[in-house]
This record gives C-alpha cells, sequence and structure tokens, in this order.
C-alpha cells in the first residue's frame, strides 16, 4: 500500500457484552488504485464492566476486495525492497 490503511467507524452498536461496530477502510495501492473496503467486526467482552477483554470476535469483509489489493501490490521476485532477516 502507498499508505496505511485508515479506518473509520461508520456505525457502533453495543448490547451488554456484544460489540458490533462497522468499519469503512481507506488507502491506495501501489499503483494508485483506491482502497476502498468496509468491514464488521461482532466482539464479544468477559464482561460489560469497564476493563472488559475480548474474549470472541468474528469479522467480516469483502475477501475479493483485499486479494485483489494484496495482487496488485506484491514486488515481482528480484525487485528491491525489503528482503525479511538472513540467518
Amino acid at each position: 500500500m502507498r499508505d496505511e490503511v485508515h479506518l473509520a467507524l461508520e456505525h457502533l452498536f453495543v448490547d451488554g457484552v456484544t460489540v458490533i461496530a462497522e468499519l469503512r477502510g481507506l488507502s491506495t495501492t501501489l499503483d494508485g488504485a483506491p482502497y476502498d473496503n468496509t468491514f464488521c467486526w461482532v466482539c464479544r467482552f468477559d464482561s460489560d464492566e469497564p476493563g472488559a477483554r475480548i474474549v470472541e470476535v468474528r469479522a467480516y469483509l469483502d475477501s475479493a476486495m483485499v486479494a485483489w489489493t494484496v495482487m496488485r501490490n506484491e514486488k515481482p521476485h528480484g525487485s528491491t525492497g525489503h528482503q525479511g532477516a538472513r540467518a
């Protein structure tokens, strides 16, 4: 990605220990194409008190958009860039 993915909260629903968040992720691919994806996270917490911890998450998104974006952002073999750790 040319820029980091910016997540914006579109809607939030809270009912006891369950939170549903609808988010929109925006960025730009390395070749200038827009990345615009919608996410829905359903989170369950261990209590409804402050400091509660998430115990379960289900995430929904446009996986075809993610695959398309990954394909547009992969560097060909032999290109310069981050090579990772070497032994």
